[in-house]
């Protein structure tokens, strides 16, 4: 019997569908950019969503996986949109 290999990441899901565009956030430089420790890293890494033509199957993936970080131009905190900004965690270490 053969398992199906279940996605962990939102470049697997859509990792080999030629037909589907690339997430933007792929191929990003740093992609510590989609776990912002301060209100302007969420803001640029939402810059960033905005441009991406996946955002809203993004935003579903990861609001059904129950992921924490910046998925589809939202901040998520265990796949439920957080809606208060965050403490400058930076300032706190």
């Amino acid at each position: 019997m053969k398992l199906k290999q279940i996605p962990t990441t939102y470049g697997d899901l859509v990792s080999g569908e030629d037909s589907q565009p690339a997430p933007l956030c792929r191929d990003a430089a740093n992609p510590d950019l989609w776990f912002p420790r301060n209100n302007e890293a969420i803001a640029i890494a939402k810059q960033v969503c905005a441009q991406c033509p996946l955002t809203s199957r993004c935003l579903q993936f990861a609001q059904q996986s129950r992921e924490t970080g910046v998925w589809g131009g939202q901040l998520l905190e265990h796949g439920k949109v957080r809606i208060r900004p965050l403490r400058d965690l930076a300032a706190e270490m």
